[in-house]
């Protein structure tokens, strides 16, 4: 029998401290933000979306997301935080598989 476990909680609430309990106990885990950040790399496929969305200002100059700067349009806009999750979300889902 196979489970799959999401850890899910606010900074600072001891996901990463789970997470490496559940690595120590043998189970495979999978971080969602590692994923990302590696789709952010420069000219992965994340940041060819990012900037499709939000524009090449929103790479720095070597390709790569911008995560300051696409965190205060989505931040403050939530139409862009769901365009960015509906473009993303599926290929973190995909990575994970």
């Amino acid at each position: 029998m196979a489970f799959l476990v999401g850890l899910t909680g606010g900074l600072a609430s001891g996901k990463s401290t789970v997470a490496k309990r559940f690595a120590q106990a043998g189970f495979a885990v999978a971080d969602a933000d590692a994923l990302v950040a590696q789709m952010y790399a420069p000219h992965e496929e994340g940041a060819r979306l990012v900037a499709q969305l939000f524009g090449a200002e929103a790479l720095t100059p070597e390709g790569a997301v911008d995560r300051a700067k696409v965190g205060a349009i989505v931040f403050h806009d939530p139409e862009a935080r769901a365009r960015l999750e509906a473009a993303i979300h599926p290929l973190v889902r995909e990575r994970f598989q």
